[in-house]
């Protein structure tokens, strides 16, 4: 290796190492040591070396605590709505829960079943709370040709 290669690569490592900004030290700091004092230590002396680390440092700090001083962030201003506006958002809201909502009866049961496609004979099979609801279930029916979503809910115990 020439001595001009030795410099170019010199060089270019110098470069990689200033191209690290203030963040990118302490993510390597971090790294290094799970100790926040053993981190702080090392990134204050880290920063101590590169005088534009440290007024990266200084500049950030103090936009940062000059706008909460002030209250110069920007906060985020809402239209009011118009009484019709907040109707029409809660009834999309009300919409949008219903169809999240995944009906009870397309719950899949331990036979293979829908819940809402099961018999009385079926939940009798079953453990637990679906014995409850066969006993609400008439002889030859399905569950749900005689409940509801929330007489179902109720006894399963959900809301």
């Amino acid at each position: 290796m020439t001595h001009m290669d030795q410099v170019k690569q010199g060089a270019a490592a110098n470069r990689r190492a200033n191209a690290r900004t203030a963040m990118e030290l302490l993510i390597s700091v971090r790294q290094a040591t799970t100790d926040e004092h053993e981190q702080l230590r090392r990134w204050s002396e880290a920063l101590r070396h590169n005088e534009s680390h440290l007024d990266e440092v200084i500049l950030y700090a103090f936009k940062n605590w000059s706008r909460s001083l002030d209250g110069s962030t920007p906060r985020p201003t809402r239209v009011p709505e118009t009484p019709q506006q907040r109707e029409e958002r809660s009834t999309r809201i009300a919409n949008l829960v219903d169809k999240m909502r995944a009906s009870i009866f397309d719950q899949l049961m331990s036979n293979g079943k829908r819940l809402g496609d099961c018999t009385r004979k079926d939940l009798v099979r079953m453990t637990g709370q679906t014995q409850r609801l066969a006993s609400m279930v008439g002889e030859g029916q399905t569950v749900q040709q005689c409940l509801t979503e929330k007489q179902v809910r109720r006894v399963l115990g959900q809301r």
